[in-house]
């Protein structure tokens, strides 16, 4: 007599598949977009808001404002910049993360979104 596949092993290809949708999923949200003009460069907790400035704006890029921490700030490319030479330079600089800036949008309210919203 053959003993029942225990329930986690039958789970398993699903349990898979949702990790790996997450995965998906959450990359795509993230990965910067140039249609939306500007990244959020998120540096170290911790960092403040004058120190993060400074290294957007050595890192090439132009600050349009802050994010809802001190250590995120939304930028966008200068003139004649590429988005993916400002994302390697903001990596370069330090930045932990440069992310689409409305990833979390759907978090916030209508007015935090709008471009010139300051948190």
């Amino acid at each position: 007599m053959k003993s029942p596949v225990s329930t986690p092993r039958r789970l398993a290809p699903a349990l898979l598949l949702l990790a790996a949708s997450f995965v998906v999923l959450t990359v795509v949200q993230f990965r910067p977009d140039p249609r939306v003009g500007a990244v959020a460069a998120v540096f170290m907790p911790g960092t403040s808001g004058r120190d993060a400035l400074l290294k957007v704006v050595q890192a090439g890029g132009e600050a349009v404002r802050t994010g809802r921490a001190d250590f995120i700030i939304i930028a966008r490319p200068q003139d004649g910049e590429s988005f993916d030479t400002l994302k390697q330079r903001l990596a370069v600089s330090g930045a932990l993360l440069v992310i689409n800036p409305l990833a979390l949008a759907g978090c916030l309210g209508e007015d935090e979104t709008r471009p010139g919203y300051a948190a």
